[in-house]
């Protein structure tokens, strides 16, 4: 990996999620413009990556479910659904 390249990744992990997540998304169009093909993915490169990313959402879904009563949260018996509960 280039120095050049390590500095945008170090870049985007300082972002707040929302543009974390802007910024993958645009990464993830580019790249299928790409003209060359990189190659295989490696089943370890494709499991971290799932990890990281599965990490993200429960951090994201632990901070929303901090402030609100998420239904996500009533199916895994977190707390009670009210009974008005739309």
């Amino acid at each position: 990996m280039s120095e050049q390249t390590a500095q945008l990744l170090n870049a985007c992990d300082t972002l707040p999620s929302e543009d974390k997540r802007t910024f993958v998304v645009e990464i993830m169009r580019r790249a299928r413009k790409l003209p060359f093909d990189p190659g295989p993915i490696a089943d370890e490169e494709i499991g971290e990556a799932g990890k990281a990313v599965f990490a993200l959402l429960d951090r994201e879904e632990n901070a929303a479910a901090a402030t609100t009563q998420s239904p996500f949260r009533a199916m895994r018996g977190e707390f009670e659904v009210p009974e008005d509960w739309d």
